[in-house]
């Protein structure tokens, strides 16, 4: 610090530049639309029409919905989703391994209040899945062409009353925790399947968010949250989780708000929620923040789909 008896008055002229010079620093650093990581593009004015498995279960309603590409994920490190049980049962016995899984989504809904887990099986272990089921004398409902069974669940060591019916098309098998609730969750997701009620991605703004990601194909993870989450002042989020070169993933948080104005206003607040982030992109009312991390960070990247 000076001391007192050296000159302290600086002349009027170049205390004004000075004022300037920071008052522009702080329009430049409180300015949403400067930095040069934010980027502006447009939404089309049509926006593509998208398709894949949560679009086969997840109804428009549902509250969260997440797919994790399990083949692709142990291509990549084959010890995050190991050969360990993923369901267990005693009657009929057998057990699905993780290693039996090829694609694995969850969808839990609002109404009524339960969650309903998707597990896509390679074709052989399907195939004794449904022998030991359909072969099986369990207490049974019938939705269409789907029989569901009642039956309880085992891997955790107490037996958990559960849900379960299977879907060919897909090699699918889809179980769901609980007793009424549970049944009618499974029901409501397979009034998708079968056409009777609209899907998830029939949505417009649920196609906008995923236009911004090239749309639900080629991604490691995929999630939708379909409530105001880390940035409150929003309507949803979109995550999703891609492999970029041979030693990164892409982390996008996809934001859709009211409109373009308040996602306009409300990009100081998404650059502090995703402080990490490298990039942020703006699409008219859905903002996307992108972070970039080590292709050795999958296991805790993966979670962030839900």
């Amino acid at each position: 610090m000076p001391k007192r008896n050296r000159r302290s008055i600086v002349p009027l002229a170049f205390a004004a530049t000075l004022a300037l010079l920071f008052g522009g620093l702080l329009i430049i650093l409180l300015s949403p639309s400067t930095p040069g990581n934010v980027y502006t593009r447009h939404l089309p004015q049509t926006i593509p029409s998208y398709a894949g498995p949560i679009g086969r279960y997840a109804p428009a309603d549902s509250l969260q919905v997440s797919l994790v590409n399990v083949t692709a994920v142990r291509a990549i490190n084959g010890s995050i989703l190991s050969n360990s049980p993923f369901l267990s049962f005693s009657d009929p016995k057998f057990r699905i391994n993780n290693s039996d899984i090829d694609v694995r989504i969850s969808i839990a809904l609002n109404s009524p209040n339960a969650t309903v887990s998707i597990a896509m099986l390679n074709a052989g272990a399907y195939r004794v899945v449904s022998l030991a089921f359909n072969s099986s004398s369990l207490p049974q409902s019938r939705v269409g062409n789907y029989i569901l069974y009642n039956v309880a669940e085992t891997t955790s060591g107490t037996p958990t009353p559960t849900w379960v019916t299977m879907s060919a098309p897909d090699d699918s098998f889809l179980f769901s925790e609980g007793a009424l609730p549970a049944l009618d969750a499974i029901k409501t997701v397979l009034k998708v399947t079968e056409g009777s009620a609209p899907s998830i991605l029939a949505r417009d703004d649920i196609r906008e968010m995923l236009y911004t990601v090239n749309g639900t194909s080629n991604h490691l993870g995929l999630g939708v949250q379909n409530f105001p989450g880390a940035v409150q002042t929003a309507k949803m989020t979109l995550v999703s989780v891609d492999r970029t070169t041979s030693s990164t993933l892409a982390v996008n948080y996809v934001v859709d708000f009211a409109d373009r104005t308040q996602a306009q206003s409300q990009i100081p607040y998404v650059m502090r929620v995703y402080l990490g982030a490298e990039r942020f992109t703006t699409y008219d009312q859905v903002v996307q923040a992108t972070a970039v991390q080590p292709l050795s960070a999958l296991a805790k990247v993966i979670v962030l789909v839900g």
